[in-house]
């Protein structure tokens, strides 16, 4: 239970700092690949990749995001702020941990997710949030 917890915690962190950033307009132009990689090269593993011991370099690759979110990060989260507010979130998230941790099923408990769409979701901020960490945190060549 103490890793669900921390997952939790986590993602409730993350949650809150994307609604910080597209609110603020905390932008770092520098996530965003220029106009002129309307196609960008999936080869140069540093748009997506940063400098991992463990796993290869597809094993980051974002399956989540549409091209221009691959191009421009920014608009996953702008996208995912737009749905839902951060409170509905945090309700949702809650439900969810809830239930992991429960003998009884949401349905059972009378709650009823979108689970497909709120998965979806979720992994196209997650996409996002790595996409704009790799790209403002490690140097990248070729762009």
């Amino acid at each position: 239970p103490n890793d669900l917890l921390n997952f939790f915690e986590s993602l409730d962190s993350l949650l809150e700092s994307v609604y910080n950033i597209v609110t603020d307009d905390n932008i770092m132009e520098k996530a965003a690949l220029s106009r002129k990689y309307k196609n960008p090269d999936l080869t140069n593993y540093s748009l997506y990749c940063a400098n991992y011991d463990q796993l290869m370099s597809w094993d980051y690759f974002p399956r989540s995001l549409s091209t221009k979110e691959f191009r421009d990060p920014y608009k996953a989260l702008a996208l995912f702020k737009s749905i839902r507010v951060k409170e509905d979130w945090k309700e949702i998230l809650d439900y969810i941990m809830n239930g992991a941790l429960s003998k009884k099923s949401l349905t059972e408990t009378g709650i009823y997710l979108e689970t497909f769409t709120i998965s979806e979701q979720l992994r196209k901020v997650i996409e996002g949030c790595h996409l704009i960490y790799v790209r403002t945190t490690f140097k990248r060549e070729n762009i």
